[in-house]
C-alpha cells in the first residue's frame, strides 16, 4: 500500500520527500510479493522513499528487487514495540484529566503543526513539518487545549492508521492527560472503523505503561523499516 501525498504538492522536490513518500506491504507469500514488485509498477523507485513496518521475512525479497531497480537501501534499527487494541469495550469512558487550567478536548488544527513538529523526537525539519500538516489535514487527531486555545497534550494518526506523536507538555505531565486522550481517541477510531495500534520506542517506559494501563496488547511483531535512495541521485 502506498499513500502518495507527495504527488499532491505539485512540487518536484516533494517527490523525494521521504516523509510523504511512504509504502508498506503485507504478504503471506514472500515469493508472490517478489513477482508483484518486479512485474508491476507498485513502487516508484525513481525517488527517495520509505518502506515502513514490513515483515522481517520481506527483507531478502526487497533487497533483491531493489538491486534490480538500481537503488540503495538503508535499514533503520528496529527499536520499537507494537501495541494493539482489538476492542475498546474494556476502556473506561469516564477518565478525566487532573487539570487545573480549564482544559478542553478538541482536534489538532493545521496551525498547530509547528508545535507538534517541534516536540516530535523525529521532527524539527521542513519535511517532517509537511508530513505533520498532511496528517492533521486528512486524518483524525485529538488534543487538550488550555484556556488560551493552545494544545497542552495531543496525539494524531499517520497515513498507515498508526496512533503516533502522543505528547504532553513537560509542565502538564502527571495529570492523566495522555491517558484521557488515548481512551477517547481509541473509542473514536473504533467507531470510525480504523484499526487501533501504535509503536513505541523501546525503552520508553512511560509510553509502555500508558498503553498497558489501557489494556493494549504488546504483540510480538518486529517491523522492518527501510529507506530507498536511487543510485542516480547519489552521483
Amino acid at each position: 500500500m502506498k499513500v502518495n501525498w507527495s504527488a499532491q504538492d505539485g512540487r518536484e522536490d516533494s517527490l523525494d520527500d521521504e516523509y510523504l513518500n511512504g509504502y508498506t506491504l503485507f504478504t503471506k507469500e514472500p515469493s508472490s510479493a517478489k513477482n508483484i514488485l518486479m512485474e508491476m509498477d507498485v513502487i516508484d523507485w525513481n525517488h527517495v522513499l520509505r518502506l515502513e513496518g514490513l515483515q522481517l521475512c520481506m527483507e531478502e525479497v526487497i533487497q533483491e528487487v531493489a538491486s534490480s531497480k538500481n537503488v540503495r537501501l538503508e535499514c533503520y534499527a528496529n527499536t520499537s514495540k507494537t501495541f494493539l487494541k482489538e476492542q475498546p469495550c474494556d476502556l473506561p469512558d469516564n477518565l478525566k484529566p487532573e487539570s487545573d487550567n480549564g482544559g478542553k478536548v478538541s482536534f489538532l488544527e493545521v496551525h498547530h503543526a509547528d508545535v507538534v513538529n517541534t516536540a516530535w523526537k523525529y521532527g524539527g525539519s521542513q519535511g517532517s513539518l509537511r508530513f505533520v500538516k498532511r496528517c492533521l489535514s486528512h486524518l483524525p487527531s485529538f488534543c487538550l487545549l488550555d484556556v488560551y486555545g493552545n494544545p497542552i497534550s495531543w496525539m494524531m494518526m499517520d497515513q498507515f492508521c498508526t496512533i503516533r506523536n502522543v505528547y504532553t507538555l513537560q509542565k502538564e505531565r502527571g495529570k492523566g492527560h495522555s491517558k484521557h486522550l488515548v481512551a477517547l481517541f481509541t473509542h473514536t477510531l473504533h467507531h470510525l472503523g480504523y484499526p487501533i495500534y501504535c509503536h513505541t520506542d523501546e525503552g520508553n517506559i512511560a509510553a509502555e505503561k500508558l498503553f498497558q494501563s489501557l489494556k493494549f496488547t504488546d504483540i510480538p511483531f518486529s517491523p522492518l523499516w527501510l529507506r530507498s535512495i536511487p543510485l542516480a541521485k547519489e552521483k
